[in-house]
């Protein structure tokens, strides 16, 4: 049975401003950091008491929060006290009751525990129950600190396994052989649109793969062989509105493609890819040489009215990088090199 806590996190951060973090942890890092570390889902944030408020020090934005432990695993949640002390503010993580979040805490003092925008923390599932799919996120997370606190992982049986919202509607389908992804895997959002349609051989992508939007437009296609992606293909969500270079807000009404990612030569690891800005005009491309190892690569920006803006070639080899630049008017501006990424004598071409 999991048990109800009212724990406390705290985000140190500034009212007003930019929240600005001076480095990242690394989970290890962080567990070895941190007084708490659990998976929970927040039932309820709470206004700090007068005590709390005395005892912590707290702003008028910290809040209490009290939610159900799911995993537990480092700290005594009942001599500890969670405050979310980001809320309306630059380093708000967004913690809302219904969401399950992995939260890493450390000590303000013996009693209150902190959870900061730029200590660690990972979102699971939003306050709508809708769950983070990106696996390099939440759940990498959760297997990370599974294996560095010892917890065992639930055992995934063979076969088909269908979760369901809070709602009734279905929220995935996948399929499993020893323990890994295997054929078909569909998520939908909590509306019951499709939202990934992407096939697997024993855990890794293999096939056709597919992303839609929450309105049902294709958002992505891929080909994928045995993980290696192979060629990907990106629009722009016509649901959404977008911003020229002046700022000027502005919607798409057709489809237009956003990224295009492609082999010239799969055998000999030439790889390509072209970006577009929503107004249909080529703004990036690139060709990549043994894309594996990144051995060397020609890139070329252009303004929006056409012109080249810069063009940079590099050698992974001799670590060299050939940079030139020009005006939106075609003159030369910049023609650098540089190597191992020190600039050598040049004279720029004005």
């Amino acid at each position: 049975m999991r048990k109800l806590l009212s724990p406390i996190l705290l985000l140190l951060c500034c009212k007003g401003g930019a929240c600005i973090c001076v480095n990242y942890l690394t989970i290890d890092s962080a567990a070895k950091l941190s007084n708490f570390i659990a998976h929970v889902k927040v039932v309820e944030k709470i206004k700090l008491s007068r005590e709390d408020s005395i005892g912590y020090g707290g702003y008028s934005w910290s809040k209490k929060l009290r939610f159900e432990i799911i995993e537990l695993f480092k700290g005594d949640t009942s001599s500890l006290t969670i405050i979310d002390n980001g809320e309306f503010t630059s380093c708000n993580i967004g913690i809302w009751p219904g969401g399950e979040y992995i939260l890493f805490g450390y000590a303000f003092n013996e009693k209150y525990s902190i959870v900061d925008f730029c200590f660690k923390w990972f979102i699971l599932r939003d306050s709508k129950g809708q769950r983070n799919w990106n696996y390099e996120h939440g759940l990498y997370g959760l297997k990370e600190l599974r294996k560095i606190f010892n917890h065992e992982a639930p055992v995934i049986p063979d076969g088909v396994k269908t979760t369901f919202y809070p709602n009734g509607n279905i929220e995935s389908v996948e399929e499993y052989l020893d323990g890994r992804l295997n054929n078909n895997q569909k998520i939908y959002f909590a509306n019951g649109q499709l939202r990934y349609d992407r096939n697997y051989k024993i855990g890794s992508w293999d096939g056709i793969s597919k992303d839609y939007a929450e309105s049902g437009q294709l958002l992505e296609e891929g080909l994928y062989r045995s993980g290696k992606e192979i060629r990907t293909t990106q629009w722009y969500d016509t649901s959404r509105n977008y911003f020229s270079s002046t700022l000027e807000k502005y919607w798409i009404s057709d489809i237009v493609v956003k990224r295009q990612e492609f082999y010239i030569s799969e055998k000999d690891s030439v790889y390509c890819y072209k970006e577009y800005s929503p107004k249909k005009n080529l703004i990036e491309e690139a060709i990549i040489y043994n894309k594996e190892k990144d051995d060397c690569y020609v890139k070329y920006r252009y303004h929006e009215n056409g012109r080249l803006n810069y063009q940079i070639e590099y050698y992974r080899k001799t670590k060299k990088e050939y940079y030139k630049q020009w005006n939106k008017r075609g003159k030369p501006e910049m023609d650098r090199i540089y190597i191992d990424g020190k600039l050598t004598p040049s004279t720029p071409t004005m």
